[in-house]
């Protein structure tokens, strides 16, 4: 979780594409796969969504600090962002528990969805506990469903494609369509086994359908083409 969470920060302090497309190649060079994944999945506009409810989240926060849930809720208000209202109050330590981004998504994120909740309220306690400072704030903005890094997903293609030394495109093609973490490696989009016929099972990004200006007939026989 630690280098996903200075990945995080140093995003979203770069102002600079250039600087933050290196900065994400050199997060996919220190990263094992399963992180480097997950990256993927949300710098290409995914979410984890349900885990829990706003209201329910700053009534947790506000039995965790002993604040009214009023003042917790103008603290919300004043700050704008529940994750880092959460962030701010809720604590942290001084060291990192030592877990991975996959370890902390699979194992503490994702369950939340099927806990009741004094599971849920149990289960955020313990991780207030073992995350460290600067790792709450991107924890809570996954958690929230509001994880923005400043990074388009022609950016990410752009730094994959640098890391694995691949046109950008081809790595476009690799990521379109509805894939999860659950189907689909680090591996696969950076060096697939068969990248030829990977390619071909997955339409090609940023090709918009155009009506055919002649007649069907000009276009020969059916056999000569490729669906």
């Amino acid at each position: 979780m630690r280098l996903f969470a200075d990945l995080f920060h140093d995003l979203d302090s770069l102002t600079k594409t250039n600087e933050r497309i290196d900065r994400l190649v050199r997060y996919f060079q220190e990263a094992p796969g399963q992180d480097s994944i997950w990256v993927c999945w949300f710098l290409s506009g995914n979410r984890i969504k349900g885990a829990i409810k706003t209201g329910e989240l700053r009534t947790f926060l506000s039995d965790r600090t002993g604040l009214p849930l009023w003042l917790v809720e103008e603290c919300h208000q004043r700050v704008g962002d529940l994750a880092e209202t959460v962030s701010l109050l809720a604590g942290g330590c001084d060291t990192s528990d030592g877990c991975s981004l996959n370890q902390v998504i699979r194992n503490r994120l994702m369950p939340l969805k099927e806990m009741d909740g004094e599971g849920r309220r149990s289960s955020l306690f313990e991780l207030w506990d073992a995350l460290a400072t600067g790792e709450m704030l991107p924890f809570h903005k996954l958690l929230t469903g509001g994880f923005r890094m400043g990074m388009s997903k022609g950016n990410l293609c752009k730094a994959l494609g640098r890391f694995a030394q691949e046109e950008p495109a081809v790595i476009a093609q690799r990521i379109a369509g509805d894939w999860s973490c659950d189907d689909t490696t680090f591996e696969q989009i950076v060096d697939p086994a068969d990248s030829g016929k990977e390619l071909l099972r997955k339409p090609y990004p940023f090709c918009l359908a155009s009506p055919l200006q002649e007649e069907v007939s000009t276009l020969g026989s059916a056999e000569d083409w490729q669906v």
